[in-house]
């Protein structure tokens, strides 16, 4: 699986409602993503796609034994 920092948003498809994330990875493969989807190493559950971002809500250790949602963007790289 990939970390966060190694994906890189390239485009959307769709409009409105139907709007999906296009996310290609280091291994030059890309990705549809849509609300719901999970995406890199902690477990980020995809929250939203806009044109120019994608927001996300990863799951970091807290230190204590415990989880963290931690908010999340993989902006459009321009």
């Amino acid at each position: 699986m990939f970390s966060l920092d190694s994906l890189k948003m390239v485009g959307t498809l769709g409009a409105g409602k139907n709007l999906v994330g296009l996310v290609m990875a280091p291994d030059k493969v890309t990705y549809k993503v849509k609300p719901g989807d999970y995406m890199g190493q902690s477990d980020g559950r995809v929250t939203g796609v806009f044109e120019d971002r994608i927001e996300l809500v990863e799951l970091v250790p807290d230190g204590a034994g415990g989880w963290l949602e931690r908010p999340a963007r993989l902006a459009l790289d321009n």
